[in-house]
Parts: C-alpha cells; structure tokens; sequence
C-alpha cells in the first residue's frame, strides 16, 4: 500500500536490471567490503552493461555525459511506454491483493468492505499520484532519472501512461506544473532570485494544496473505522 512500492515495482518491471545492480552486484558477506565509491561505479558499470545488451544504440554512449544521459533517458522512457500496461495490470492486480488481504484482518463482510472501498482507493489513488510526480518525502536517491543527483530533473517517465485513464487529481496537477516551473527556472541560468522565490512559493501552495486534500481523505476514512482497523492503515503507512 506504500507508494514507495508502487514506485519502485513500476521502475523494476521496466528496468529489471536495477534489481542486480543493488543485490547481484552485492559483495559475498565473507568478502572485504569494498569502498563505498568503488560499489558505486562497479554498479553503474554493470548496469550500463545490461542496458547496451539490451539497447545496441547505448554502444559507445557515456554515461556522465549530458548527451549520454539524454539518449539513455530516451531509451528508458520508451520502454516504459511499451511495458506501461503491464504495469497498470499489476498494479491493479496488487491492489486487490491488498484489499482482500485487508478484508481479512478488518473482519468485515464483503458488503461491509465494498461500502468503505472508495474511501481507501481514494487515499490510495492521492497517495499513488503524488508519488509519482513530486520527490517531497522520498528517501535521497530515490528522485527519478539515470545518476542521481541534478539528474532527478529530468525524470524520463510520464505518469500518466501509469495512470492509463483516471486524470491526475487536480492538486496533483497543481504540483506536477509548479515543479516543472521549478526546475525550468534551475536549469536557466539567467533566472533571478524574485523568479525562483515565486516559483519556491507556487511549488509549496501546491503541496500545501495537496495536503489538505489528502488530510480530508484520510479524515473521511478515519470515520468509518473502529480503533483496530485504523491501526491496520497506520502501520501499514495508509493513514498517518
């Protein structure tokens, strides 16, 4: 039910070998640790390795190079697009996992659970969309885009081919532009300090927006559940 997971199954569908460069690449526990930048590159390496092996047009490409990062974006966004539905199917797949799984511990009939669905989907949905589309709250590294670092403003992924047809919600909307705004301004090396402190003060607006969105979700489902169930959703990370 954590967006974070939602998150990170999308990127690993589409980019299986992100899950070797963490754990493949990983020293044997009885093995002398190697320095910490050496892990890095050694799994920047391999992970440029099984893109080229599985993107010819990435021979040559250097990684560190913005030429290099904007062709592999490129490759990484248009296969996104292609595996998009698959994702959407297993994301929707998960969800009922989830709920059934919550029919079960909530002790309700399946009545009793279909009546209160929408309001868990609908904190699901904002909690899903935000994640998507706003870094706020991620853990460091968990931005976006190839490298990390100033990278992350220049995720390759469109949300809403994950999204298929339900629109961004419009407080999510609110935030994707403001942010777009944002990073326009910081790749604009012409733009001044009253520029960006407008563009700070939109992109906060908007996640305050947000907030109160989400605070009122949460409080209407809040309302519909006795204290154990609601301690379900709070340790499950649903409900704060």
């Amino acid at each position: 039910m954590n967006k974070f997971l939602t998150l990170i199954a999308a990127t690993l569908l589409i980019l299986p070998t992100l899950s070797s460069v963490t754990a493949g690449d990983a020293p044997a526990a009885d093995t002398p640790k190697a320095p910490a930048d050496a892990n890095a590159n050694r799994g920047r390496d391999g992970f440029m390795k099984r893109m080229i092996a599985e993107n010819p047009e990435l021979e040559g490409v250097d990684p560190n190079s913005p030429e290099g990062q904007e062709k592999i974006r490129a490759v990484m966004a248009k296969r996104m697009e292609a595996e998009a539905p698959k994702i959407r199917q297993r994301m929707a797949e998960n969800q009922a996992q989830q709920f059934a799984e919550l029919n079960k511990q909530f002790n309700m009939t399946q009545e009793e659970f279909d009546a209160i669905k929408p309001l868990l989907q609908r904190v699901e949905n904002l909690r899903t969309q935000k994640g998507l589309i706003d870094s706020s709250g991620r853990p460091p590294g968990m931005g976006g885009g190839f490298g990390g670092g100033n990278n992350r403003r220049n995720n390759p992924f469109n949300p809403q081919i994950l999204l298929g047809d339900t629109q961004l919600e419009p407080t999510v909307q609110e935030i994707q532009e403001a942010n777009k705004a944002l990073k326009a301004l910081l790749d604009d090396k012409q733009a001044n300090a009253t520029e960006l402190t407008s563009a700070m003060a939109r992109l906060r607006k908007a996640r305050g927006g947000f907030s109160t969105v989400m605070e009122k979700a949460q409080g209407d489902l809040r309302a519909v559940l006795t204290p154990q169930q609601e301690a379900i959703l709070v340790e499950r990370g649903t409900l704060e």
